[in-house]
């Protein structure tokens, strides 16, 4: 994983359960933000937001927890979570949240 996330802008990693991928890119992506904050983004998708929670982003907040009260740049907002649906017009293509319907 780590070669491929080196070689690759964008990436897509798929395995079985207990490999490693949750830990691996939450590190992956407190490096990279650590590393370059204003360029860093990481997009993660998940079936709900309490997978998400046990999962990458789970992962990232028991990281990052202990960084922040050491210090480091950044603040992690932990209770934003955005359900969209795309539309796609002939202008433009815009997200709306549930909220905003």
């Amino acid at each position: 994983m780590l070669k491929a996330a080196c070689r690759n802008r964008y990436l897509a990693i798929a395995g079985s359960g207990g490999f490693g991928k949750s830990e691996f890119f939450a590190l992956w992506l407190i490096v990279n933000f650590l590393a370059d904050p204003a360029n860093t983004i990481c997009l993660a998708t998940s079936i709900t937001v309490s997978v998400s929670k046990k999962k990458l982003w789970g992962k990232v907040v028991t990281f990052w927890t202990p960084l922040e009260k050491l210090g480091f740049p950044g603040k992690l907002v932990d209770s934003s979570t955005l359900s969209a649906t795309w539309t796609r017009t002939a202008s433009r293509s815009r997200a709306t949240s549930p909220e905003s319907r």
